[in-house]
């Protein structure tokens, strides 16, 4: 992996704080080292919520994403989730 390139975001919302990674591929997410939909507890608005910003540039499909979030409550990761992924789309 390190010679792998991707795009990386820091998002915070309240006291959660999520380091994103976009790495070309096929659209897979993973949450701390857990599939997206286990983590999130299959809430499907939640997951939809996450990917809206790459559905805003239609590039779901073309990034795998990797998170590492800690602290907070599950919303508020989700919200630091998604500005992680706005910050590494506009690099």
């Amino acid at each position: 992996m390190a010679d792998q390139k991707y795009f990386y975001g820091l998002g915070r919302r309240k006291r959660a704080s999520a380091s994103v990674r976009l790495i070309p591929g096929k659209g897979k997410i993973t949450i701390n080292d857990q599939e997206a939909g286990s983590y999130l507890d299959d809430n499907k608005s939640l997951l939809a919520e996450i990917t809206d910003p790459l559905a805003a540039v239609s590039k779901q499909k073309e990034y795998d994403i990797t998170v590492l979030v800690k602290g907070g409550g599950l919303s508020g990761q989700v919200d630091a989730i998604k500005l992680g992924i706005s910050k590494a789309l506009v690099v």
